[in-house]
């Protein structure tokens, strides 16, 4: 315990030596806010409202960040986001895994435009590595417990993501890219909208031959996707808004077989014709009311979710998993303020959530799951600096025991001094996927005994504006127990896995700091480092954990036109994953444990705008070629290069 202790003693000095050397170099900065919160955020309340009143630990990218960042695949700008672990071993196309505050990766909720879109086949998981930039317009990553205002998946968090959606008069996006490891993309889009009217549709593909993992051997791994993406809104009434979304997707990967190829007497990669065909279809339409000059808000929705995974070898189709989720959902939201009494602003939250996930496997019989959630959620604005929430879910499921999550937060702002103390403490819950109850597959037996993880977290932090908003900070200090958490035992008889859940706690601590400045006035630099502490129930570290993770970047706006707009930019990406444990199996699947070695992965990408509407833009990864390891056994990609063009055509 002394030595964890003095761990994060050492960590904080870090921290508070880094800033406060950038803090002393950010004096001389130009007096635009580069820490400029958004306008209004959403996934903290269900309903737009200002950061300043946000007791939960949120961050916002924005499709201006993951276009000069050149974030092609959302994971590698969530390498950047305080708390995050992203795990992305082997090529573009390869399983994936983004983890927050040290939860499993089936503990973070994605939603889409939204619809929930976590696989209710994969144990419950997003699949990350096929999350693609194209038509984001914003992405909110909420960190802690979430299931009060979400449900099942919500132990780490949320990411909520939100797509373009047209507006103004009708705009034309055409580009195109190629670059190393043979790799072509394309994308297309319109979308134009007025106050009665908005389109957007978006289409785009990429093909990769991809990399090999594998020690021995020439095989490369490829990676093929196309996705397609359309929203519609008609507003007919000045308060009625009617919306639907859609979102296909297809992808298909090569991977290779794990053995019979050994390092130090445990199994690692093998070529192999092994393919993992799949693809998704989801949607979503709904209707907004608003009453009372928006004070009362009606929104009826339904959303649905279908995935279909093909496991290849050698041609040979080997097993098939559909599945299916529908979700119907009304919430409603009422706003009303109290002058006399404190200043205050109230708002009230009330929603109900029916949810069915079903699925078809070759291997088993899956019976449907169905879930009734309802929620309550009261918050207050007081003096217009503190703000209060109180809210709680109380979940009827089929399978599982009902499942009451309360949830709490706090905020206060001073203005005066540009800061902002935030606190919240909620509970997480993790529904067993219909694979872990039925079965997956030929040697993964089911366990219809399961019961859902549980969890309670709280976490407390500050955010700081210096200098006239020239300089943002934040430090936050997190911590999650969980319960009843699943894992995997095999038995060797049979030569099968099956989950279970373990005894004990598994319990994860840390502390997330983030900043940004502007060094000068066209010259922004960002930081992010999390110290992570875990415990799993038997006491040693959580695999694929590891305990330092830090990020810097330095972007450049250059070459300004004559209305001052700069056409050119610059951004340096530095990411840096310390050392951790993996498990490593031998040929006989008896488990021992590993290091992975740290490494630094740096990325540098240009854009410049040749002439109205056409820009060139390129980017190196991995620009040292580190050689590095994310899985035992999974070579990570080397250097690579990057060039395309994009050309609108429009107002």
């Amino acid at each position: 315990m002394s030595a964890r202790i003095s761990s994060l003693h050492r960590s904080l000095l870090a921290t508070a030596s880094a800033f406060a050397a950038l803090l002393v170099g950010g004096a001389g900065a130009s007096a635009r806010d580069v820490a400029r919160l958004p306008e209004l955020v959403v996934t903290a309340t269900r309903y737009p409202v200002t950061p300043e009143t946000v007791g939960s630990a949120l961050t916002v990218l924005t499709a201006e960040d993951l276009a000069t960042r050149q974030s092609d695949f959302v994971l590698d700008i969530l390498r950047d986001v305080p708390g995050l672990e992203v795990s992305a071993p082997g090529p573009r196309g390869s399983l994936a895994a983004v983890r927050i505050r040290g939860a499993e990766s089936n503990h973070t909720l994605v939603v889409i435009d939204g619809v929930k879109m976590n696989d209710p086949a994969a144990t419950g998981t997003f699949r990350f590595e096929d999350l693609r930039a194209a038509d984001i317009e914003r992405i909110e990553i909420l960190r802690g417990p979430q299931a009060t205002l979400y449900g099942s998946n919500t132990i780490g968090g949320v990411i909520a993501i939100t797509t373009r959606r047209g507006k103004g008069r009708p705009e034309l996006r055409v580009s195109a890219l190629g670059g190393s490891f043979g790799t072509g993309e394309g994308a297309v889009s319109i979308g134009g909208g007025n106050e009665r009217f908005d389109a957007y549709l978006g289409i785009s593909g990429i093909r990769s031959e991809g990399t090999n993992v594998a020690a021995r051997g020439g095989e490369d791994d490829g990676y093929r996707q196309t996705l397609l993406n359309a929203n519609l809104g008609l507003r007919p009434l000045e308060n009625l808004e009617i919306r639907g979304f859609l979102r296909w997707l297809r992808a298909e990967n090569d991977y290779d077989d794990f053995g019979p190829d050994t390092r130090e007497g445990f199994l690692v990669p093998t070529d192999a014709d092994l393919q993992d065909e799949r693809s998704s279809l989801s949607g979503r339409l709904q209707a907004k009311l608003s009453l009372f000059e928006g004070q009362w808000e009606h929104t009826l929705g339904i959303s649905a979710l279908s995935t279909k995974s093909d496991q290849i070898a050698s041609g040979t189709p080997t097993f098939r998993f559909d599945a299916q989720r529908t979700i119907v959902d009304y919430q409603t939201t009422l706003l009303f303020d109290t002058p006399a009494l404190a200043g205050a602003s109230h708002g009230v939250t009330l929603l109900a959530e029916w949810q069915r996930d079903d699925a078809v496997s070759s291997f088993a019989e899956f019976e449907a799951t169905d879930n009734l959630g309802l929620v309550g959620d009261y918050r207050v604005t007081l003096f217009d600096r503190l703000t209060l929430s109180a809210g709680v879910r109380y979940d009827e499921n089929e399978k599982f025991e009902d499942f009451v999550a309360p949830r709490l937060t706090a905020a206060f702002a001073v203005p005066e001094t540009g800061t902002k103390l935030r606190a919240s403490w909620g509970r997480g819950i993790q529904n067993p996927s219909l694979t872990e109850l039925y079965g997956f597959f030929a040697n993964f037996r089911g366990n219809p005994d399961l019961e859902p993880e549980q969890s309670a977290g709280w976490d407390v932090g500050i955010e700081q504006s210096l200098f006239a908003g020239r300089l943002a900070l934040s430090v936050g200090y997190f911590r999650n127990e969980i319960e009843k958490f699943i894992g995997t035992e095999f038995d060797p008889g049979t030569g099968t896995f099956r989950p279970v859940n373990l005894p004990g706690e598994v319990d994860t601590r840390g502390i997330e700091t983030a900043l940004a400045a502007r060094l000068l006035d066209d010259l922004e630099l960002r930081a992010a480092y999390t110290f992570l502490d875990t415990d799993g129930v038997d006491g040693r570290r959580l695999v694929r954990r590891s305990p330092h993770i830090a990020s810097l970047g330095l972007t450049w706006r250059f070459a300004p036109d004559a209305d001052g707009r700069r056409r050119g930019v610059l951004d340096l990406a530095a990411r840096y994953n310390g050392s951790q444990k993996d498990t490593v199996f031998t040929p006989a699947f008896f488990s021992a444990r590993r290091t992975l070695d740290d490494f630094w992965l740096l990325q540098a990408s240009a854009s410049y705008e040749i002439s109205p509407g056409v820009v060139l833009f390129g980017r190196i990864e991995n620009l040292l070629d580190e050689e590095y390891e994310e899985a035992w056994g999974y070579r990570g990609q080397g250097l690579a290069v990057f060039l395309g063009i994009e050309s609108r055509f429009g107002p």
